[in-house]
This record gives structure tokens, C-alpha cells and sequence, in this order.
């Protein structure tokens, strides 16, 4: 009888060892939280299925298929800085993982490595001569470098190497009218068109294409087709707006705008487009009364509050701006739209110092900020201070080119400081911007 009880006892111990086996097979974890994250990704669950990739390259940090999935999920969190770093490691685990190669090279790309992205793409031609991919990603360096003859012909490589894409389509008609030959640019978007009349992308980049080279009637007409291939699509009649709106008719781009905020009321674009048509014709006591409305309705629109800020600020209706600002700071200290719109309204106030120490606080807490570092230099000049406030200005002017008023600041400064030239160029890119800026005609004739 014991020795029975000894071997049941036995099997049971044995069992347990064989199942406690089964559960901690690191090899087995890493392929469970390699499955879950596949399954989290499908759904567009990103952070979760990161997670789950990571829980796996931590069981097994040479895992590369793990480090792989982990770099897409990041780059569906648009952290490209997390998937450039994954997607390196996955090529030195896996050096013939092509798809985790040539995302790497359009990462390095967007690093400016352009020697470096060039040498990836052709690592993988080496191995696959007719990836049309690595040729459409060299395209992509050589846009980027200004070379536009070799952009051409590795575009039009990569159409003849696999099925036409109206993606590649559309992309190399960009190329020619980059590269200042619009009749092969339009051929290449109708050829677009051609390959899927059902194509959204397709019908839009012809209409802004005719857009671009002042077609008005074109320009309408290929719009009027988008909006036809989808009753729904947001795009395509925000651009029908600007069509109106460029062409002098006004009532009927307020009335498609108005139309929008029905046909998509959830997206921002759309229920915000009524609100920017006002303020982009200069009808700010009408754009403000259509953001409250909205604010009433969509109190958790952050970005509502920032743009009816800044309308307050620009109508000079300071205390309902400071109120507006202080309800945004009080549920976020550190809100950097918020401390940017303390900083301006310190400035209408004349409190330079003040303002000075706000945005730089803004700026701590987005770097990115173009706006904040304009806003800035306003303060800094004011104080006196301007060859601080012209690098704020550079500052401002680099990381937003289309920041006319910026450009306009720094060629005041320079015209005070006797670089005419510099003045000169800098008035002309702004009215390049915005011809009707005043105060570039004046920075002009200073200089």
C-alpha cells in the first residue's frame, strides 16, 4: 500500500514537473506574446501589441522576428524614432528581412542618411535585382537630395518592375512637376486615374495638380470627380471650399462648409471647416462665435480652445482670453498651446520679462513649437534684446518655412542692422508666402 501511495505520489510530482515545464519554456512565452501582439496589432490595438512584442525580445533579445513586429506597432504609434531603432536591430539579427530593410531605409531617409538609405535599397536589389520597392525608395532619396533625372528613372523603374500602383503614379507625377515638366506630370496622374477610376488618391492629385498651375476650371472639374467616387470623403470638398473661396464665391464655400459640419460631424477637419473658412477670409468676430458654438458642443476638443485663443488674442479681447487660457492651464499646467497663449497675452499686456520666461517655459515643453519661438523673439525685441530675438525668429522661420510673419521680423532686424541683402530676400520670401503682407512691403522698403 505505501509503495503504491509512493509511486502515485511519484507520477503526480512527475506530472507537475512536465506541466511547470510547459508554462516557463521561454522559446513557447516568447511565441505566446509574439501571437498575442500579432492579434492586438490586427485590431490597431498598437501599445498593447507593443507590449506583447516586447514581453517577447526581453525573453529573447536575438528574437528578430519579435524586435520586427515590435517596430511596426511602433511605427502604427508614430514613434519613428523607437522604429528606426527596432528596425536596426531586426536587420542585424535578420540581414534578409527585405520589408524590415527598406522601412529602415525610408526611416533613414527622414533622418537625412540619405548615403546611408541609398546603400540599404541597394543591398536589396543586390539580392532581389526586381524589387520594385527598394527602386521606389531610392526615389524617394533622390527627391529628397534634388535629383530629380535619377528620381525619374528609378520611379519609372519601379512601375515597370511590378503591377502599376496608383501610389507610384502619383508619386512620379509629383517628381515631374518638381522637376518643372508639368505635361508629363499630368500624364502620369491621368494614367493614375486610368489604372483605378475609383481611386480617391488618384482623383485628388490630378485635381491639386490643376490646382497648383492655377487651373481653376480643371482644378474644379477633377474635384467634382472625387466627390462623385465618394459621397463621404471630408478631402476632397475642404478643397472644393478653397476652389470657392479663391474664385470669389464666397456664399457657396460657406455653404459647403456648412454642409460638412453634417456630413461628418465627428471629424475635426470637417466641423472645424466652417470656423476657418470665416477666419481665412478675415471674418474673426464670426470665426470666434463659431468656435464657441463648437466648443459647446465638443468640450473635449482641446484644439478648439487653443484656435479660439488665439482669435481672442488677435481681436485684442484680452480678459476673455485670459480666461479662456487659465481654464486650460488650470487642467493642464504644462499645456504648451496654453503657456504659448499666456506668453502672447503677457505681450498685449506689455509684459515682456514676464512673457520671455512663459514661452521659453512653453518651448521646454515642446521644442517643435515655430509659433512659440515667433512669440518670443516678439518679446525679446521688445526687451531690447535682438540679436536674441533674431535667432528666436531663425528659429521659428526653420521649423515652419511658410511663418511669413517671421520672415518678415528677422528682415526688419537685419535692415536695421545694415544687411540690406538679407532684408531683401527674406521680404521677398515672405510675399511669396502671403502676397497681400503688408508689413513685408514695408521690411522691403526699409531695406
Amino acid at each position: 500500500m505505501k509503495h503504491k501511495r509512493m509511486k502515485n505520489l511519484s507520477l503526480l510530482f512527475l506530472g507537475v514537473v512536465l506541466l511547470g515545464g510547459c508554462t516557463i519554456d521561454p522559446n513557447k512565452r516568447k511565441l505566446n506574446y509574439l501571437n498575442s501582439g500579432e492579434s492586438y496589432a490586427k485590431q490597431r490595438k498598437y501599445q498593447e501589441a507593443a507590449i506583447q512584442f516586447r514581453n517577447a525580445v526581453q525573453i529573447d533579445p536575438k528574437f528578430a522576428e519579435g524586435h520586427y513586429q515590435l517596430a511596426i506597432a511602433y511605427l502604427g504609434m508614430s514613434d519613428a524614432e523607437a522604429a528606426y531603432r527596432e528596425f536596426t536591430t531586426t536587420v542585424s539579427l535578420d540581414p534578409a528581412n527585405s520589408d524590415a530593410q527598406l522601412q529602415l531605409a525610408t526611416l533613414e531617409i527622414a533622418h537625412r542618411q540619405f548615403d546611408q538609405a541609398q546603400a540599404t535599397a541597394e543591398k536589396v536589389l543586390a539580392a532581389d535585382p526586381k524589387n520594385a520597392r527598394a527602386h521606389e525608395i531610392l526615389a524617394e532619396k533622390y527627391v529628397a537630395t534634388h535629383d530629380m533625372d535619377k528620381a525619374i528613372q528609378e520611379m519609372q523603374k519601379a512601375l515597370e518592375l511590378g503591377p502599376p500602383r496608383v501610389e507610384a503614379l502619383d508619386a512620379l507625377g509629383a517628381i515631374y512637376l518638381a522637376a518643372g515638366q508639368p505635361e508629363a506630370a499630368e500624364a502620369a496622374y491621368k494614367r493614375a486615374i486610368e489604372l483605378n477610376s475609383q481611386s480617391l488618391q488618384a482623383r485628388v492629385a490630378l485635381a491639386e495638380f490643376y490646382f497648383a498651375q492655377g487651373k481653376m476650371p480643371e482644378a474644379e472639374t477633377a474635384m467634382r470627380a472625387a466627390c462623385d467616387v465618394d459621397p463621404h470623403a471630408v478631402s476632397p470638398r475642404i478643397f472644393m471650399i478653397q476652389i470657392y473661396e479663391l474664385t470669389g464665391r464666397l456664399p457657396e464655400a460657406e455653404k459647403a462648409a456648412t454642409e460638412l459640419k453634417t456630413l461628418a460631424p465627428d471629424d475635426p477637419q470637417a466641423y472645424q471647416a466652417l470656423a476657418h473658412f470665416y477666419m481665412s477670409i478675415g471674418q474673426q468676430e464670426k470665426t470666434v462665435t463659431e468656435f464657441q458654438s463648437l466648443l459647446a458642443s465638443k468640450p473635449n476638443d482641446a484644439s478648439l480652445k487653443t484656435q479660439l485663443l488665439g482669435t481672442l488674442i488677435d481681436l485684442n479681447r484680452i480678459p476673455e482670453a485670459q480666461a479662456l487660457d487659465q481654464q486650460v492651464l488650470r487642467q493642464s499646467p504644462a499645456d504648451p498651446p496654453g503657456l504659448s497663449a499666456e506668453g502672447r497675452i503677457l505681450i498685449a499686456q506689455g509684459q515682456y520679462q514676464e512673457a520671455q520666461e512663459v514661452l521659453q517655459k512653453a518651448l521646454r515643453a515642446d521644442p517643435k513649437a515655430a509659433a512659440s519661438y515667433y512669440y518670443l523673439g516678439v518679446a525679446q525685441k521688445s526687451l531690447g534684446l535682438s540679436d536674441l530675438a533674431k535667432t528666436s525668429f531663425a528659429r521659428a522661420l526653420e521649423l515652419n518655412p511658410q511663418m511669413a510673419d517671421a520672415a518678415v521680423a528677422m528682415a526688419k532686424l537685419d535692415a536695421r542692422s545694415g544687411s540690406y541683402d538679407e532684408a531683401l530676400r527674406l521680404s521677398a520670401g515672405a510675399l511669396k508666402v502671403n502676397p497681400n503682407l503688408s508689413s513685408a512691403y514695408l521690411a522691403s522698403a526699409e531695406a
